[in-house]
């Protein structure tokens, strides 16, 4: 049985740091307490920077995003 379906990504088109949509989100959230993580030398490089390849998505459905994510956090997340 051949299955037909496509994997699109969606992103902001712009590499986002963990640690600074982690920050945005605490300080949406008024937390006050220091977040800390452990283990995170132990990481392998580029983990904590993620990119969404959007070409495929923006080009077959003529998709683009109208947002920044710091805009999507502050509407989405109270």
């Amino acid at each position: 049985m051949k299955i037909n379906h496509k994997i699109f990504d969606l992103g902001f088109g712009k590499s986002v740091n963990i640690m600074k949509i982690i920050s945005l989100i605490s300080n949406q959230l008024q937390h006050k307490k220091t977040l800390r993580f452990v283990n995170q030398k132990k990481k392998m490089k580029g983990d904590l920077n993620h990119y969404s390849n959007i070409r495929k998505t923006c080009k077959e459905l003529n998709w683009k995003p109208k947002i920044k994510i710091n805009t999507w956090i502050n509407n989405n997340i109270k």
